[in-house]
């Protein structure tokens, strides 16, 4: 998978398209962190038809973009 950081516009969403290996094109975005809980939850959302119907809100394009930044 091939991840790039967009440009920022007047949102203050760190966002990232990421290519799949199937060639089609995702958006995830970075919404900021939880509420306070003691283990930083990190909010994400990604428009992949995977990340919709999961329980855990995490995706394959979530994890390429945390490792990307890990990077």
């Amino acid at each position: 998978m091939k991840v790039t950081q967009i440009k920022p516009d007047h949102r203050r969403h760190d966002r990232f398209s990421v290519l799949s290996d199937s060639k089609k094109m995702y958006t995830v975005t970075y919404e900021g962190c939880g509420d306070g809980d003691p283990d930083v939850v990190h909010l994400w959302s990604c428009n992949c038809p995977a990340y919709k119907y999961t329980r855990d809100g995490l995706c394959k394009h979530i994890a390429a973009v945390v490792q990307y930044l890990d990077d």
